[in-house]
């Protein structure tokens, strides 16, 4: 006997009217009066007597309803606790540990979770995507329309950090024309040619650079695989540019035919962040994921 049956039965009984059940529970009267007939069939008896007025219940409805409510009460139970056991399972957490966020984080003893490090060339949106991440604080690449669709397409939710972006730095060769000026304005991009990490992030960073830099600044973009952040620091960035997280530039920034800078416009260059999961992982209520965010979003927002 499947628990929606009774539920279904303890939902007309309580209402005694198939047909505003049925409105309730979003179904039809005939599908609902279907499932009824189908749970007395099992059952061996008549649990409504009909009349040309509706329905109510008798002698064996009555009798039934207390043990089907038990039924039901038992069952959300279980599931209560079932999820609740699952905190034995530390959520898999990628996060910058200096995004100061730290202190958002919930205690370990309500919902534990465990860092899980990610190469260079490994984004956190395919980590998530892939299941071997439950939860990641990566770039708000659903600002961008085109990417927006692939988190739609790929069931991940994103949910934005209000007071949290993500600080990005700006690298080139001493010999590059640019180098020589003190300030850099939107701008002095036109037409320049811009570093991406590799093939794993060329599509995604590509489109957040051009984001940060405006639609209005025709970029061009070439992919120099780097495949560690010594590989990035110790790079030859020819006649490009590089732009990415903040992590390499005090050490690019120790190399003296290197100019690194930190603003545009004369503000700082940041890209929103956002948290990310699995849209399955968080439709549960009683999943450890959706505690986790739900209590981690609260936090965040009184930083």
């Amino acid at each position: 006997m499947k628990i929606d049956l009774l539920e279904d039965f303890v939902h007309v009984a309580k209402r005694q009217n198939i047909t505003k059940s049925a409105a309730e529970i979003h179904t039809s009267q005939p599908a609902l009066s279907v499932r009824i007939s189908s749970l007395e069939k099992e059952l061996g008896c008549e649990l409504f007597t009909r009349t040309n007025s509706g329905i109510e219940l008798n002698e064996s409805g009555r009798v039934f309803l207390s043990y089907a409510q038990k039924i039901i009460d038992l069952y959300h139970e279980g599931v209560q606790k079932c999820y609740k056991a699952r905190k034995l399972n530390p959520i898999r957490l990628y996060m910058d540990v200096n995004s100061g966020l730290l202190d958002a984080l919930p205690p370990q003893n309500e919902i534990p979770y465990r860092f899980i490090e990610l190469g260079i060339n490994e984004p956190a949106v395919d980590a998530i995507i892939q299941g071997t991440v439950d939860v990641a604080l990566d770039s708000n690449y659903s600002l961008i329309p085109e990417l927006n669709k692939e988190a739609i397409d790929t069931g991940i939710l994103y949910f934005p950090l209000a007071n949290q972006k993500a600080s990005c730095f700006i690298a080139m060769m001493k010999t590059h024309p640019l180098a020589s000026k003190a300030a850099l304005s939107h701008a002095d991009f036109q037409g320049q040619t811009i570093v991406i990490n590799s093939g794993a992030h060329f599509d995604r960073w590509s489109k957040a650079v051009q984001y940060m830099i405006g639609d209005d600044i025709k970029l061009n973009f070439k992919m120099n695989q780097f495949l560690s952040y010594t590989d990035v620091i110790l790079a030859d960035y020819e006649d490009a540019i590089y732009i990415c997280g903040s992590s390499a530039s005090d050490a690019l920034a120790r190399r003296t035919d290197v100019a690194v800078y930190h603003l545009v416009n004369g503000e700082p260059i940041t890209f929103p962040s956002a948290l990310i999961c699995r849209e399955q992982d968080y439709k549960n209520p009683y999943s450890t994921v959706c505690l986790f965010i739900q209590r981690f979003l609260k936090a965040s927002d009184n930083k």
